[in-house]
């Protein structure tokens, strides 16, 4: 609950910010970003679990759009998720951690504003996610052994970032990403993902022909 208190200060602030700025005026920007998470796993029925770091990278484009200080920002790539599990289930002990890797597609609203060479932003929207692969312990093993090819999600996130001389743009962002669908599912047991994602993005504006 604290973890997502503070995502949602982040997000809030940057609203905040962007809203009491002058409108962004950057035009269309692609480059990559990369960063950690620090994902958990929401059981039904619950289970004591605990956070797990990981791994993501993504290319993504930046775009204007008609509705003034909204662009649109379209992005892909690599983000591993997963969990420790503390406790038990069905009256046995479960411990035991595991990670799973997605390719994952992101399309957001993005709303931001400017100061010179500074802005704020805060960014929400749908996320659809293909597995590749997962690694965990046995023991989950023997209660998770379904795994869903796909998941959606949705993300909220805030952030600042400049827009340097030589025609990059630079950015900090938090972003929370919460499963609507089940990734991993057993006997009488499901469970979504929920992650908490810190990255840098760095991308080029894009030089009319």
């Amino acid at each position: 609950m604290h973890t997502v208190r503070t995502i949602a200060a982040v997000v809030l602030l940057a609203g905040g910010c962007a809203v009491g700025l002058s409108a962004q005026e950057v035009g269309q920007y692609q480059g990559f970003s990369i960063g950690g998470t620090r994902s958990h796993q929401v059981w039904k029925p619950k289970v004591d679990t605990s956070n797990r770091s990981g791994f993501l990278a993504n290319y993504f484009t930046d775009v204007p759009s008609p509705l003034g200080p909204f662009r649109i920002r379209v992005g892909a790539g690599y983000a591993q998720r997963g969990g420790w599990v503390e406790g038990d289930f069905d009256g046995e002990p479960l411990t035991g951690q595991t990670r799973s890797e997605w390719l994952s597609m992101h399309l957001e609203l993005k709303l931001v504003a400017s100061l010179g060479s500074f802005h704020a932003f805060a960014a929400a929207g749908p996320a659809y996610s293909l597995h590749l692969r997962t690694g965990q312990d046995a023991i989950l093993g023997q209660v998770l052994f379904e795994e869903q090819p796909k998941s959606f999600s949705v993300t909220a996130s805030g952030g600042i970032g400049f827009t340097l001389a030589s025609g990059r743009v630079a950015e900090l962002e938090a972003r929370w990403v919460e499963g609507l669908t089940t990734a991993r599912s057993g006997s009488f047991v499901k469970v979504r993902d929920r992650s908490l994602e810190l990255m840098l993005r760095i991308g080029r504006v894009k030089v009319p022909s």
